[in-house]
């Protein structure tokens, strides 16, 4: 399938942006969507490209079942490409009523990593609500944000102590 499938082309991410913004501020924060690839559901029109074939125990006596996979999967080399398209829609989607939270969606994320700084805690709150709310209204969620000054969340973090970004 990925030899009959578009690669597509993925140039809004910008790990060094996103670096900077992290680092710029006094208060970083960052956050990392959960099951961000099998969250966004594909069209109807599409479901054919993702259809499965499958026979119980592998027994071929067995009646063949038909799946689709309605979401976005790894291992399929458009998945980067829609993703992206997908997030730039929400970003421009929300950007009209709250230009910070789209500028956090375009400049402050890298595949499903988001970071950022902002002057102080409260903004931080602020912000990170904000998302979760619009993130929830789309069927997506952030595992945990972690901040400056603050123990990382216990979801996105392995030793208690740091965070990875993108």
């Amino acid at each position: 399938m990925n030899d009959l499938t578009m690669r597509g082309i993925v140039s809004t991410l910008d790990l060094i942006t996103l670096i900077l913004r992290f680092s710029i501020g006094h208060k970083g924060f960052c956050g990392d969507l959960r099951q961000f690839y099998t969250s966004i559901l594909i069209e109807n029109d599409q479901f054919n490209l993702q259809r499965v074939l499958m026979v119980e125990d592998l027994d071929m006596n067995n009646e063949v079942i038909e799946m689709i996979i309605v979401t976005l999967i790894f291992g399929i080399r458009a998945v980067s490409a829609l993703s992206e398209h997908a997030v730039i829609k929400l970003a421009s989607f929300i950007t009209q009523t709250n230009p910070r939270l789209g500028e956090l969606l375009m400049d402050s994320r890298f595949c499903d990593d988001l970071a950022d700084s902002e002057t102080n805690t409260e903004k931080i709150d602020k912000l990170t609500a904000e998302a979760d709310s619009l993130f929830e209204s789309v069927g997506l969620r952030c595992k945990g944000w972690s901040k400056t000054g603050s123990p990382p969340h216990k979801d996105v973090t392995a030793d208690g102590h740091t965070v990875n970004v993108a």
